[in-house]
């Protein structure tokens, strides 16, 4: 109940920091994510491999950080049990916007719930099999509105699973 608790209220907090939108170094926040989840990922057995020169956005430093330990979380948490956990950060540059993929070697989603994982309280595997409050991908989801963006899914079950996120490029002279 306190899990479930806290979560509404950090999914209800979302954008209202009343921090001014600041440049944030997408290295830096998934540096400080990985950071925040060093005993799991040392406890599964986890490889974690980020890109180079990930890109700059203008955000929240915090709900980037929260987005991306979200992500990397999920994919540490949803692992197949024959198989430590490979997850792989990296972006490309869309034209106006960049596009960061966060891919992992997981149990995967089922086609028809790729879009509904991103609801409020849309548990996809009971909580017998994993634990959690089916709040998480929809703080993503919240985050990278927020951010301007967008979030979507790719995945085949028992294979995997890639989140992207497409968000709007920082204008020059603008932070």
């Amino acid at each position: 109940m306190d899990s479930l608790i806290t979560g509404l209220l950090d999914y209800s907090r979302i954008g209202k920091s009343g921090e001014t939108p600041e440049a944030v170094s997408l290295a830096k926040a998934i540096g400080e994510s990985l950071l925040n989840l060093e005993h799991a990922i040392k406890d599964a057995g986890a490889t974690v491999t980020v890109a180079d020169g990930l890109p700059d956005i203008v955000g929240d430093t915090i709900e980037v950080e929260r987005l991306f330990q979200n992500l990397i979380g999920n994919a540490i948490k949803y692992h197949a049990p024959d198989r430590a956990p490979v997850i792989t950060i990296d972006w490309q540059d869309q034209g106006k916007t960049w596009q960061v993929r966060v891919s992992d070697n997981g149990i995967g989603i089922a086609a028809a719930d790729l879009e509904r994982c991103f609801g409020i309280f849309q548990r996809l595997v009971t909580s017998v099999q994993y634990e959690g409050t089916g709040i998480g991908l929809a703080v993503c989801k919240k985050i990278v509105e927020h951010l301007g963006g967008r979030i979507w899914a790719e995945s085949v079950v028992g294979e995997g699973s890639r989140f992207l996120i497409s968000l709007p490029k920082v204008k020059s002279g603008k932070a």
